[in-house]
């Protein structure tokens, strides 16, 4: 049977591609009606999810020389913002209206739930979810440089306040105190202080250090479980902590120009909300993370040299590690019921995260020649990719089902390292300078570019990749909802031109 339906995917294009027909005739071929309404009612709609955004923005900035050494920098700021969400139905499909009952929840308690109390949808009309997302922040910052005849000092810091509440225009019967209405409002007090020096040692050589403690506060799609449908929130909210920590070396002749630079990063309290569909409670799944902590830290080397007229020679190192730096908190919830799934514990800590390399290798050529035309080829290879984790297969309860230590134990906890892989790329130009003939009073130059990327043409290349959140946790099947992979586009090019004068 599966051989059947893989070779209809693969040679029947109607079996791969949607059957408007079909979704036509259906709506006008329904015989179900809907009591005082007249036309035909819609089982089938294409639907736009739409964020309508209204936003302010005021921004001061000013500068004062208290003396030839010291300069004064400041500003402030102040955002608000209201971004409103909800679904339209953009297309009934030659239907004349749609009733917008929940079929989720209507499966869940085996009776229609309506979302909104005007159930009666025409074309263009709202459905589902409408809520408005209103967000404030006022800041303000300040920054002092002090110039040593070998040493400049820099300190800065910086205050805020952000608030935002979930304002529901839809009544949800599912929810019917946390849906409709003004939230609670959320309020954040933030500050960030940042300082450093630079060394310079002579006219080519210089150190650096810099230094960053900062609060921040969370995004409100990362606090809200399920804000399409209701205004609850995560049990614990606060604000992120950062602290950075950066050192370098600079050295810059006229041949030799180099950079190298060592830094930590950590990161806690951060949250995060992830949705996905779950087979076995046939709804949405959201799952609320908390106590997210992270740790980056690294090497990183770039520099050029002209070892004769006209060439340059350019290269990059980057060694870079990045790592989940605690156990998560996860609070799961459905989006047609109005209670908490499960609260688990994430063994998240050591994990690798994913979706960017964290060792990448660049080899660089450009020639330009005196007769105003260059060519560049650069050479990457990345590696130490990895995929990034579910937290749902690393909490405890995901595993009881799998014998500790065997095969389908290590499949679910084990993360998967991507492929290293690598990309030639080819830049060229040229530089026409227009004569006195074309009437141009200042001289004028049309340039053209010309960018070739991937020459190899490698289209294996996976530029990130995640694990589903979905997860076969009753049978264990290898491969059942296997890892989702992003794919660097093959051979590829730009061309450009401009004028100049």
């Amino acid at each position: 049977m599966s051989n059947v339906v893989a070779n209809s995917w693969r040679n029947n294009p109607a079996v791969r591609q949607i059957d408007w027909n079909n979704l036509y005739q259906s709506n006008w071929t329904a015989r179900d009606t809907v009591s005082g309404l007249k036309g035909a009612r819609a089982h089938y709609l294409l639907a736009e999810d739409v964020t309508a955004t209204k936003r302010f923005n005021f921004n001061t900035t000013f500068n004062t020389v208290i003396s030839q050494k010291f300069l004064l920098t400041g500003g402030l700021s102040y955002q608000s913002e209201v971004d409103e969400h909800y679904r339209k139905a953009k297309d009934l499909l030659g239907a004349d209206y749609y009733i917008d009952v929940n079929s989720y929840a209507q499966f869940d308690y085996n009776t229609p739930q309506y979302n909104q109390k005007d159930t009666v949808v025409r074309q263009g009309g709202k459905y589902s979810y409408d809520y408005e997302m209103h967000i404030n922040k006022a800041a303000g910052w300040l920054q002092g440089t002090y110039k040593f005849n070998h040493l400049d000092v820099f300190m800065a810091v910086d205050l805020s306040n952000t608030q935002f509440y979930r304002n529901g225009l839809f009544y949800n019967t599912v929810f019917p105190t946390t849906s409709l209405g003004k939230s609670n409002t959320n309020n954040f007090d933030n500050y960030g202080i940042k300082g450093g020096f630079t060394y310079k040692v002579n006219g080519r050589n210089y150190i650096y250090a810099n230094e960053y403690f900062a609060t921040i506060a969370p995004n409100y799609n990362n606090v809200y479980l399920s804000p399409n449908t209701r205004s609850l929130t995560q049990d614990q909210i606060s604000s992120m902590n950062v602290k950075s920590m950066e050192v370098g070396y600079i050295y810059n002749s006229p041949k030799v120009k180099m950079r190298l630079a060592g830094y930590y990063t950590e990161s806690d309290n951060e949250m995060q909300v992830r949705s996905y569909y779950d087979e076995l409670l046939v709804n949405t799944v959201n799952v609320a993370l908390r106590n997210i902590s992270k740790l980056y830290y690294g090497l990183e080397w770039g520099g050029e040299i002209k070892p004769v007229a006209n060439l340059t020679v350019n290269g990059t190192v980057g060694i870079n590690r990045a790592f989940y730096n605690s156990r998560q908190y996860a609070t799961e919830t459905i989006d047609n019921v109005d209670s908490i799934v499960s609260k688990d514990t994430v063994y998240s800590k050591n994990y690798r995260i994913g979706s960017t390399p964290q060792e990448v290798f660049t080899l660089g050529f450009t020639y330009r020649s005196p007769k105003y035309w260059y060519i560049g080829l650069s050479a990457n290879y990345f590696d130490e990719l990895w995929a990034d984790i579910s937290p749902i297969r690393r909490e405890y309860r995901s595993t009881t089902g799998a014998p500790y230590g065997s095969a389908q134990w290590q499949q679910i906890i084990n993360q998967e390292q991507l492929p290293s892989n690598y990309r030639l790329d080819l830049t060229a130009g040229y530089s026409w300078k227009l004569p006195k003939s074309f009437g141009m009073k200042k001289p004028t130059f049309v340039n053209f570019n010309l960018g070739i990327n991937n020459l190899l043409n490698n289209q294996n290349i996976i530029a990130n990749g995640h694990e589903q959140l979905r997860y076969d946790s009753k049978y264990f099947q290898e491969g059942a909802f296997p890892n989702k992979y992003v794919y660097a586009m093959g051979i590829n090019f730009h061309l450009g031109a401009n004028i100049r004068f």
